[in-house]
């Protein structure tokens, strides 16, 4: 299986799911829409041998969807999932995510940051059958350690958090996310960034962490 935690189909928003069939054989692709009421979505796709296959997941999935995705294939595949947007109705970027091959209890971010023009989440994807409590050891280049915890993901959907509002303001940050159960997170950002020549620069990134 492939796991993306990250996904929406809000106004501005256009994801979408590619997935490449290196092999001399067509490949049958099912794929589960998992969303944070605990409902999910299938749908079935074959993409044709040595080549690649295009999903429009706004098509799928219906307007303003937080949505994460599994993938199972019956032929080894590649997949990634581009996404563009206008954040906030204001910033213009997009980001792109490869699959996750499998979930984990710890994950590990190196970057992260809080500042005015950031706006930084957590999403995580629950594939199990079993709640999932979260601990966030947030590190900090000016305040040190800083621990949230008590947090849960129930069996099966995602859940968002936004990193703004567990931390205070102008922090620098990199965190080790741990679970109860094994799970899927991703760390979107959006930012509008002057840097030191004003240039406000606008976009996105995502990271899909290191177990």
């Amino acid at each position: 299986p492939l796991y993306f935690a990250e996904g929406y189909t809000g106004v501005g928003f256009q994801e979408y799911l590619c997935l490449g069939n290196p092999q001399p054989q067509d490949a049958r692709v099912a794929i589960t829409y998992l969303f944070p009421d605990a409902t999910a979505l299938n749908r079935i796709v074959v993409v044709p041998a040595e080549s690649r296959l295009t999903v429009f997941v706004n098509a799928d999935v219906g307007a303003d969807r937080d949505v994460s995705v599994a993938l199972e294939s019956d032929r080894e595949i590649m997949a990634e999932r581009p996404m563009y947007f206008i954040y906030n109705g204001a910033w213009r970027g997009g980001h792109n995510a490869m699959g996750t091959p499998s979930p984990s209890t710890t994950w590990y971010f190196a970057e992260g940051y809080t500042g005015a023009g950031f706006e930084q989440w957590i999403c995580v994807l629950n594939p199990g059958n079993v709640a999932a409590g979260l601990t966030f050891r947030f590190q900090t280049q000016e305040k040190g350690a800083q621990v949230k915890a008590g947090f849960t993901v129930p069996a099966r959907p995602r859940a968002s958090f936004k990193v703004n509002a567990l931390l205070d303001a102008d922090l620098q940050n990199s965190l080790a996310l741990e679970s109860s159960v094994p799970v899927v997170p991703a760390r979107p950002m959006s930012f509008d960034y002057r840097g030191t020549g004003c240039h406000g620069w606008q976009a996105g990134l995502l990271s899909t962490s290191a177990a």
